[in-house]
């Protein structure tokens, strides 16, 4: 429960045009203005990027709790690579300018308060929003299909 709270608590604050200039200053991104669009998130700060090449990706800004911990941060980017490497749709992370999957921004918190959270950017995955559903329709065909999922998530590298 307490680390429910903080992640409130240090849930980033960043305006659509601050977002915008950290998604071309990181990621190069092209975007289109119009298309930019803030999505729904309990203590992360994520918008939806259109960019002028059709592109489409979430500009996924972490709060401070996930953001102090970059091995469950690097777990998450393993995971949805070798989701999307076994033919299952997920969001693939996109490299940064600098060449990193994850990188690093000072913002402020709603205290004010400076805090260095991680930026992601993740390929879109078009779909129906889970927040647009009234029921959690989104996990039935993994409850129908547990074999597939299972199977492919429980998977180990023998390195």
């Amino acid at each position: 429960a307490a680390e429910e709270e903080l992640r409130k608590l240090q849930k980033p604050q960043l305006a659509q045009p601050k977002a915008m200039s950290l998604a071309v200053e990181l990621f190069g991104l092209e975007l289109v203005e119009e298309k930019v669009k803030q999505l729904e998130s309990y203590d992360d700060v994520n918008y939806y990027l259109r960019c002028a090449d059709g592109g489409q990706y979430v500009f996924k800004v972490h709060n401070g709790v996930e953001s102090d911990n970059a091995v469950f941060l690097e777990g998450m980017n393993a995971l949805l690579l070798h989701l999307r490497k076994h033919g299952i749709a997920a969001p693939h992370p996109v490299n940064s300018l600098a060449g990193d999957w994850m990188t690093k921004v000072e913002l402020p918190l709603r205290s004010g308060e400076p805090k260095a959270h991680a930026i992601r950017l993740l390929e879109f995955v078009d779909g129906e929003m889970m927040n647009a559903s009234p029921t959690p329709a989104p996990f039935f065909p993994t409850a129908r299909r547990p074999g597939r999922h299972g199977a492919v998530a429980g998977r180990r590298s023998r390195r």
